[in-house]
């Protein structure tokens, strides 16, 4: 029997399918039918005919008895047609119709063709209108395949139910046991870096997720431009010492009275001064288009040359004369004290360009690269210091009543499937410090909430969010 009752579930029938064999006329043409059932038949298309869906059929349905054939006469409405196959609806299928064919499968399934009597009964019995219908009788294996239908549905019945008790039961223990929810932001487990000055990052020596200690070299900076004026103070000191040693060289010749200096061999020493400090003053024009070194330094470099090309002029004008000369040029007084700590001020400067790392800590973000300008507004990096955090909320003023400092919360990290437990530090509607990075002006309507979590909660990121969950206290006072 089972391969003559399909029960599809997912058909367009809403009803079993049997192949019991019949054949129907539709059009004069004559079609064996594959399967059929109380609301519906198909056929298989021969000689490629074609049905228009949704147009109605004059049909003459054939009811094969032992020596005889019953028919029923209807219309069919195409529903669909595809692989060969066309499926038919019928169109206002009578109440004694539909008994028939009921009655004709029962015969069939018992071998009971023959009793055609039963089958014409149907249609001599008078109409009357009565809620009693012809029920169609079933064996042992469609009543077990009822019997399993009626237990999944009873058991998806039974669990529908359960979990619609279960949110009920959750949504009243959430509301008994929460007064408050809201979003907080981990603070202070971290610490920002920033330039002492603006400049251009030569070096970076670290990268994201790396540990280091403290005193770790972080950044370096291009320190090129800083390293070229200390170049030229100490060029500026030396030509400045070896000019005031040949004068004083000059000096103390002419004060024994002994013969003069040969004025070639003095002339041969400013000429190559005016050389070295000639290139050191095209070699400042370079670095002043190139942005390297001020006008300041360029001025100065200027003064040096002059100051050469100028002795050199006194000692040349005196070689062409024809007594050697005994003019001795004053002697310049150089401060020379000045020009060491000028030198050794620029020299410490040298370690405001290398930024060292001030805790110990995990590189948590860059947001720098190597090449770019930044000024001292700007942050480099982040560093995460693994201690425990606060956790800032913002709430309106009418949730802040319910809340007081020492009331118990739970913390929720729902990316890393965490929880922990802390306690409220602090209620207040003023502005955090501006340090942090959850800093803002007081607003109307908002309080922010500090809640300190337990040791556990080092293992929080910076910046990360959080549900607070706040709970109810119940210590009423009589």
């Amino acid at each position: 029997m089972s391969s003559l009752i399909r029960y599809e579930k997912n058909s367009m029938r809403k009803a079993h399918r049997v192949d019991i064999p019949i054949f129907v006329i539709i059009e004069n043409v004559q079609y064996r039918v594959i399967d059929w059932s109380l609301t519906g038949l198909s056929i298989k298309i021969v000689n490629d005919i074609k049905f228009v869906p949704q147009r109605e059929y004059e049909s003459l349905l054939l009811l094969g008895m032992n020596e005889a054939t019953v028919s029923l006469r209807f219309k069919l409405k195409a529903v669909n047609q595809k692989r060969g196959r066309v499926g038919f609806e019928y169109i206002n299928l009578s109440e004694k119709n539909r008994l028939l064919l009921r009655q004709y499968i029962e015969l069939y399934l018992d071998g009971k063709l023959d009793q055609i009597d039963n089958v014409m009964a149907i249609y001599n019995e008078p109409d009357i209108t009565t809620a009693i219908k012809a029920p169609l009788s079933l064996n042992d294996d469609e009543k077990t395949e009822l019997e399993r239908s009626f237990r999944r549905k009873s058991f998806s019945s039974i669990l529908l139910s359960l979990l619609l008790f279960s949110i009920l039961g959750g949504v009243l223990y959430y509301n008994f046991r929460y007064q408050l929810e809201s979003i907080g932001v981990v603070d202070g487990n971290y610490k920002k870096i920033y330039p002492n000055r603006s400049g251009v990052i030569d070096n970076i020596y670290v990268k994201e997720g790396d540990n280091v200690k403290k005193s770790d070299i972080l950044v370096d900076f291009d320190t090129k431009d800083l390293l070229y004026k200390i170049e030229i103070l100490k060029s500026e000191k030396k030509n400045t010492q070896q000019q005031e040693k040949e004068q004083q060289k000059v000096v103390k010749i002419n004060s024994k009275n002994s013969k003069p200096l040969p004025d070639r061999e003095i002339l041969k020493i400013k000429q190559q001064m005016v050389h070295e400090s000639l290139q050191a003053y095209r070699n400042a024009q370079i670095q002043l288009k190139n942005h390297l070194i001020t006008k300041s330094d360029l001025q100065n470099i200027k003064r040096s040359y002059l100051s050469a090309k100028e002795s050199y002029a006194f000692y040349k004008k005196q070689f062409k004369s024809d007594t050697p000369s005994t003019y001795i040029a004053p002697i310049k007084v150089v401060n020379y004290k000045k020009m060491d700590l000028e030198i050794a001020n620029k020299e410490r400067m040298l370690e405001e360009f290398r930024i060292f790392a001030p805790i110990e800590a995990t590189i948590y973000n860059i947001y720098a690269e190597v090449g770019d300008k930044v000024n001292s507004k700007d942050a480099l990096m982040t560093l995460w210091s693994h201690q425990v955090p606060r956790i800032i909320c913002k709430v309106t003023e009418k949730e802040a009543i319910k809340l007081k400092n020492g009331s118990q919360v739970e913390i929720i990290d729902e990316l890393n499937h965490q929880k922990f437990s802390g306690t409220i530090k602090q209620i207040s509607n003023l502005a955090f410090d501006k340090n942090s990075d959850v800093f803002d002006r007081n607003t109307e309507d908002i309080v922010f909430v500090v809640v300190e979590p337990e040791d556990r909660a080092k293992e929080l990121t910076p910046y990360s969010r959080v549900k607070v969950l706040f709970k109810r206290s119940f210590d009423f006072e009589i």
